[in-house]
């Protein structure tokens, strides 16, 4: 659970960085295109109007054309005036056909309309580049008030409607680019709100997070002081069945070892003074024997409790003596499975093998009540895996903890310091299991 709520904080951030960085890439595109939309719209409407423009210039410069011809009384005036009149009809043909290319679909109505105007105003003025000296001089006045003011005022008021119409639709293409804009900062703001309530959220996450994690620190810690205090308490038990057993057997060589080697003595003594009589030196021989053997079986009986010599035989021979002095002291059934290559273990792994057996039997001897008891000791490529389980009264898992003594606690820190795991299961009228895994070098 602790795993997947720092799974679920590590993509809430995750995501809120994604959201930022998406936001800030999609502004700066966004601005770098409203900013070319503007410039290309900008350029567009400045090209439309020198177009107008070049077109409203020209049609002056041909209606002043015009108006110099008729002045002009030479009779060889038509024909250049003709050619340059000509000159800017092309040019304005070719700014018409530019407009039809590059206008808005709603201005191509009104270009078309000034191309027909302005061909109805060449078709007019051409036929004058033919006239005499005298023509000009009796109808310029009139052509020019009648035919070509009109038509040239005509000309310009269609230049103007076309270029209003280049004006709304400059207006109308930055609306909709204006428009674009808004609808983005509306999504960005949509954006950084998410990322806000994302924010909001995996900060709360966090802080909570944080919170849960400073209440379990405090739990560990009390815990760790409570350990510490359980050590401390166990120390002193250690220390005190030190003693113990240093007074034990100190009373036990005292009382069992010194009061037969006294007797020994004694009788030695006895016999010295009895060689010459036969029976009675006979009998007290014998009784020295007797104390010879007895005190070296308390002598052999001693040093096997601190340190059984079976063991230098191997771990299975070890535990199989220890079986059979274990059946010796009473009526329990033990069967004892031993699987697998158990030859050639490091002697500190034996003899943590052993103790747990010891252990075990021991407290099935004292605690249990158990009838059968089973042991299997298996031996694999790395590791060595002991099973010791009885058939006893068994104990709920808080009478375990309590009554787990300084033997189990001895035991733990043995398997622990191999690098190995010891676990203990019991129950009310299910009998006890320990169970002991220890990893081979």
């Amino acid at each position: 659970m602790t795993e997947r709520r720092w799974w679920v904080a590590l993509i809430g951030a995750g995501l809120l960085l994604l959201l930022t960085l998406a936001s800030g890439v999609l502004a700066s595109q966004r601005m770098g295109q409203v900013a070319k939309d503007i410039r290309l719209a900008q350029e567009k409407y400045q090209t439309e109007r020198e177009i107008v423009r070049d077109v409203h210039d020209r049609v002056y410069q041909a209606s002043i054309l015009v108006r110099e011809y008729l002045l002009d009384s030479s009779p060889s005036a038509g024909e250049n005036f003709a050619r340059q009149f000509r000159t800017g009809d092309s040019a304005i043909q070719q700014g018409l056909n530019t407009m039809r290319q590059v206008f808005e679909p709603e201005a191509i109505p009104a270009v078309g309309k000034l191309r027909s105007e302005w061909q109805l105003y060449a078709a007019s003025v051409l036929p004058v580049f033919l006239w005499t000296p005298r023509e000009r001089t009796e109808r310029a006045a009139f052509f020019l008030r009648e035919q070509q003011r009109p038509r040239r005022q005509s000309l310009l008021v269609i230049a103007s409607e076309v270029d209003t119409l280049i004006q709304n639709g400059y207006r109308t293409q930055y609306q909709r680019i204006d428009e674009s804009h808004r609808q983005f900062q509306d999504y960005l703001q949509r954006v950084l709100a998410a990322a806000l309530i994302l924010g909001l959220i995996t900060a709360v996450g966090t802080a909570l997070r944080l919170a849960s994690l400073e209440g379990r620190s405090r739990e560990l810690f009390a815990q760790t002081e409570a350990k510490e205090e359980e050590l401390r308490h166990l120390s002193t038990q250690l220390i005190k069945i030190q003693e113990e057993e240093r007074r034990a057997l100190s009373r036990e060589l005292h009382d069992e070892v010194g009061q037969l080697l006294t007797g020994l003595r004694m009788e030695l003594g006895m016999l010295e003074r009895l060689r010459q009589e036969k029976p009675r030196f006979d009998d007290h021989l014998a009784e020295a024997k007797t104390l010879a053997e007895r005190t070296m079986r308390v002598v052999r009986d001693i040093a096997v409790g601190l340190r059984p010599s079976v063991l230098d035989l191997g771990l299975v021979p070890a535990i199989q003596w220890q079986v059979r002095h274990f059946k010796r002291r009473g009526d329990v059934v033990v069967d004892l499975a031993c699987e697998g290559n158990l030859q050639g273990l490091p002697e500190t792994h034996a003899t943590c093998l052993y103790r747990v057996v010891q252990e075990g039997l021991t407290n099935c001897a004292k605690h249990s009540q158990a009838k059968h008891v089973s042991i299997c000791l298996e031996g694999r490529a790395h590791m060595v895996i002991l099973t010791l389980r009885d058939d006893g009264i068994g104990r709920n898992e808080e009478a375990l903890n309590l009554s787990s003594g300084i033997g189990l606690t001895i035991i733990k820190e043995r398997v622990r310091e191999l690098n190995g795991h010891f676990s203990m299961k019991s129950g009310p009228h299910r009998g006890t299991q320990l169970n002991v895994e220890l990893p081979l070098p």
